[in-house]
């Protein structure tokens, strides 16, 4: 049993999202089909992201100045040895 996410465009544009899952049955005779409205689902997931990422940059770059702090050289430093030694 796989779900599987399906997006499409309703009539006045706006993007929808539905979640369906298939089952057959009786040796593939027969067949189950579970569909369901998951938008506000993936609203909650885009908005999740969204502070996700303003959480990120806001660990990168000091309150104060707007510049990149010292986790953000840490970060800098460390891709750049690794990419070093290659």
């Amino acid at each position: 049993m796989a779900f599987r996410e399906i997006g499409f465009r309703k009539k006045d544009g706006i993007k929808g999202w539905l979640e369906t899952m298939v089952r057959k049955f009786d040796g593939g005779k027969g067949m189950i089909a579970v569909i369901r409205d998951i938008m506000l689902r993936k609203e909650a997931e885009e908005q999740l992201k969204k502070a996700n990422d303003l959480l990120q940059r806001m660990l990168s770059l000091d309150g104060l100045t707007g510049t990149a702090n010292r986790r953000s050289l840490d970060e800098l430093l460390a891709r750049e040895w690794e990419s070093a030694k290659q």
